[in-house]
């Protein structure tokens, strides 16, 4: 985890988790909480997390934080961490937030190629990254349309 290397490595002095619970329909722990509280297991203190929870999607990420950071830190340098897949559209979001950000890329995807026939014909963990990219990119696209990036 990303933010838990950050702090350990002392490159990080307090951690704004942000993330709401991810759906519409479903009321369950928000990604924040639910991030923080496994932070606070591992011996962070609570007292250094702060819990951005309400945000439903990357541009409500974005915006959230930049209005937290605005009202109580505004000098503040900021980590950016979230998945490789997903840097580019992050961090657009939060800099055309106003958010000046240093990016932090977890969870990087890779393909083993070992064997030719991988080329051929892939496995079915080849096509869940298929579709992860396909997700990534039309959210990059609809951003742009929206004008949220």
């Amino acid at each position: 985890m990303g933010a838990l290397e950050l702090m350990n490595e002392g490159k990080a002095d307090k951690l704004l988790i942000s993330g709401g619970s991810g759906t519409l329909w479903k009321t369950e722990t928000p990604e924040a909480d639910y991030v923080a509280n496994f932070l606070v297991r591992t011996g962070i203190p609570d007292s250094l997390i702060i819990r951005e929870n309400q945000s439903v999607n990357t541009f409500e990420n974005g915006l959230f934080t930049a209005k937290w950071l605005k009202e109580n830190h505004p000098e503040a340098s900021v980590i950016l961490v979230t998945s490789a897949f997903h840097m580019p559209r992050a961090k657009r979001v939060f800099e055309k937030q106003g958010v000046k950000v240093s990016p932090f890329a977890v969870d990087h995807l890779q393909f083993d190629f070992d064997r030719p026939t991988h080329i051929f014909v892939p496995g079915a963990e080849y096509l869940k990254r298929w579709e992860v990219f396909i997700k990534e990119w039309i959210g990059i696209t609809v951003y742009k349309l929206k004008g949220e990036i």
